[in-house]
């Protein structure tokens, strides 16, 4: 426990300057992050936080992040936020510092960031329970989540499999035709169309229906720097149109700014 603590008074301390050095804009290549804290419910959000009203703050950063996922500012300001005592979540800082990380471009602030992380990951560690028993039934139950996450995405990987053996079967009758038999004598030939087009009525019928089209939808591996406005713009040139990958994903993506590098993403059609 007093490793907790001190991990704990660390962190708060780091935070506090970094929020100073936010505040003051301080760092190269910023200009476009302090742009983003002008944003009106930015400043919303900002006066919460300053007036103590720390669950205000992170209900309006989180609304801020669905319509734009892209801010960073905002996930360094949430990471802060979950850091610090009410809250002290510190998984769900370490993800809104690395989200930071991925998006922020400002070097100094950059730094900071990284400190908090070191830290924040320090106080989980501490904050485990020491119970051998505890920590099994949490293993368990991430486990119990990854597979779920598995068989979510299984169907969408599944139908793309059967496809190949199509373009085999439609060209394997290409060799009969090399060892087609001579014609018939004259006196059967007449007899050759009717046969002919029973055979093919009976192809017909005995021809399975085709398979429908591809699924209507792909995955998308999510690569470093993405967000659901930078892969709406890949897949559909419409960064606007990130809600309908957030809406296909919500069993993967707890909320639109959740999107991390190797995830598999739905992209409906």
């Amino acid at each position: 426990m007093e490793f907790s603590a001190k991990a704990r008074r660390r962190g708060t301390a780091l935070a506090a300057v970094a929020v100073l050095c936010l505040g003051a804009g301080c760092g190269g290549g910023g200009g476009d992050e302090a742009r983003q804290e002008n944003h009106p419910m930015m400043r919303r959000a900002l006066a919460l936080k300053r007036a103590n009203d720390i669950e205000g703050a992170i209900e309006t950063y989180q609304r801020h992040l669905d319509r734009y996922p892209g801010t960073a500012r905002a996930h360094v300001q949430l990471g802060m936020l979950f850091d610090q005592e009410p809250r002290e979540d510190f998984a769900r800082a370490v993800y809104h510092y690395e989200r930071y990380l991925e998006l922020g471009r400002d070097a100094k602030t950059r730094e900071y960031v990284e400190e908090l992380v070191k830290r924040a990951r320090l106080s989980f560690a501490a904050s485990l329970p020491d119970r051998p028993s505890e920590a099994i039934r949490m293993i368990a139950d991430l486990k119990k989540e990854n597979a779920a996450l598995r068989q979510q995405i299984q169907p969408v990987r599944a139908p793309a499999s059967p496809a190949a053996p199509a373009t085999t079967a439609a060209v394997s009758p290409a060799p009969a035709a090399a060892s087609r038999p001579a014609p018939r004598p004259a006196a059967t030939a007449a007899a050759a169309p009717a046969t002919t087009g029973a055979a093919a009525r009976a192809t017909t019928l005995a021809r399975p229906s085709p398979a429908p089209a591809v699924a209507q939808a792909q995955t998308y591996t999510v690569q470093s720097g993405d967000t659901l406005s930078v892969i709406a713009g890949k897949v559909y040139g419409d960064p606007n149109a990130w809600r309908r990958i957030y809406d296909a994903n919500k069993g993967l993506l707890p909320d639109p700014g959740s999107v991390r590098p190797q995830q598999v993403l739905v992209i409906p059609r």
